[in-house]
């Protein structure tokens, strides 16, 4: 498996193979003036400089001396250094309460176009769909940008913002029940939140709806769009 220096750690962290990677960092080693600066270049890791491939594993020293140092994932693998800071915007609705709904979120991270996602339900709620989008975007996030380092979460939904970052403690110690007594509803899709959340470095936000802000009015624009694929005629 080929290696690559942690520019954290300055330890040697395995990269899986075959993947694609994008070469967000470079350092030329001067003993070395055949390597280039290949910042912004896609490749397969053994494709990246001289010297990477099956034989570079057994030649460690070599890899560090090379300091490539930074390298972006794009599509596949694990365990690869990646230095991403990365911004979600949710949004969820439907038409009635409860009907056909829509969910959408966009993902925002340093370097890359936004990444849109979205989805629906002929019968739902409010509620649910918030939570959806949250859920669908932090899936993606492990799916996709394992390793991220900040990720915020923007949400309309003071619903989901206070839940998860207010109330779920109080509710986890009463047995999922309200203040009032009452089980708390949606208690599926908060289980799913809550893994993600425990998972995932989030930092939760909330926005306010309808007020100008691009990421926002995007999303709500692509839940409207799924709302519509359940009620045309």
């Amino acid at each position: 498996m080929p290696l690559v220096e942690d520019a954290t750690t300055q330890a040697i962290a395995p990269v899986p193979n075959p993947a694609l990677f994008r070469v967000v960092e470079f350092v030329a080693d001067p003993s070395r003036p055949e390597l280039v600066d290949q910042r912004g270049q896609v490749a397969a890791v053994e494709d990246i400089a001289d010297g990477f491939g099956d034989s570079a594993a057994e030649r460690p020293a070599d890899i560090v001396g090379i300091q490539i140092v930074l390298f972006e994932k794009l599509i596949y693998g694990h365990g690869v250094i990646m230095h991403e800071t990365m911004t979600i915007y949710t949004d969820g609705g439907c038409t009635g309460n409860p009907g056909p709904g829509g969910w959408a979120a966009v993902l925002l991270a340093d370097g890359r176009d936004a990444t849109e996602i979205s989805g629906g339900d002929e019968n739902t709620t409010n509620n649910r769909m918030e939570l959806v989008a949250v859920i669908r975007a932090l899936e993606r996030v492990n799916s996709e940008f394992p390793g991220v380092r900040t990720l915020a979460v923007h949400t309309d939904s003071q619903y989901v913002q206070k839940g998860i970052s207010q109330w779920m403690a109080g509710w986890i110690a009463k047995g999922w029940k309200t203040a009032a007594g009452k089980p708390v509803k949606n208690q599926d899709l908060w289980l799913e939140l809550k893994a993600l959340n425990d998972e995932l470095p989030v930092e939760w936000h909330w926005v306010k709806g309808h007020a100008g802000n691009r990421w926002n009015e995007r999303c709500d624009a692509l839940v409207a769009e799924r709302r519509r694929e359940f009620t045309r005629s």
